[in-house]
């Protein structure tokens, strides 16, 4: 699935929680600065939440880290 649908997918089934702790660590990767959740703890909480499959929730560490995560990891 390309990794701007899954973004979306996030984004849009997302809690309002989860999807503030999204832009926290935007801001916060922009600042490089700040404490706040990782992507990995965003991804779980995404699979959590059923938004992502464990297949999907490698792929989109893939796109938002510099490679995928093997399953294990997540």
């Amino acid at each position: 699935m390309p990794g701007q649908e899954l973004l979306r997918r996030l984004i849009v089934k997302a809690p309002p929680d989860l999807v503030a702790a999204i832009y926290t660590l935007v801001r916060r990767g922009r600042e490089i600065q700040g404490e706040g959740p990782s992507w990995k703890e965003i991804v779980r909480a995404a699979q959590d939440l059923g938004i992502f499959t464990a297949e999907e929730g490698v792929e989109f560490m893939g796109l938002v880290t510099n490679g995928p995560l093997e399953a294990p990891h997540l």
